[in-house]
């Protein structure tokens, strides 16, 4: 709707960036709200340097760490441009705004659904 209305190009991009920026702030907002039960601090807890060493050790000396933290870099990196898949290929392609919506909606379906199947 935001795309196809007579709104011009970069505002109508912008007016989406400001819903997302809403909905991104109303998500941290309830999370907030979420509480767990708090751990005592023991005497013998690591000070935070002693942390970041610990940190750097498992990543020079774990491999498979070390690959899984990369994926999950380049996985959030990729999650910024996904809204512009639909945008692009409608622009490619000229079908109706309608389908690009569609294919989001399957897309963030199918991804919350593996999801959960895969318990991640």
């Amino acid at each position: 709707m935001l795309l196809s209305s007579s709104i011009a190009f970069p505002k109508n991009f912008g007016y989406g960036f400001i819903i997302y920026a809403v909905c991104v702030i109303i998500a941290t907002l309830l999370f907030m709200c979420y509480r767990t039960s708090t751990n005592v601090r023991r005497s013998d807890s690591k000070t935070f340097k002693d942390f970041i060493g610990e940190i750097r050790q498992i990543l020079k000396k774990n491999k498979n760490f070390r690959n899984y933290i990369f994926s999950r870099i380049l996985l959030t990196a990729n999650y910024p441009a996904i809204s512009l898949y639909a945008v692009y290929a409608q622009d490619k392609m000229n079908f109706e705004m309608s389908e690009a919506g569609i294919f989001i909606v399957i897309n963030t379906t199918v991804a919350a659904l593996s999801g959960y199947i895969t318990g991640k």
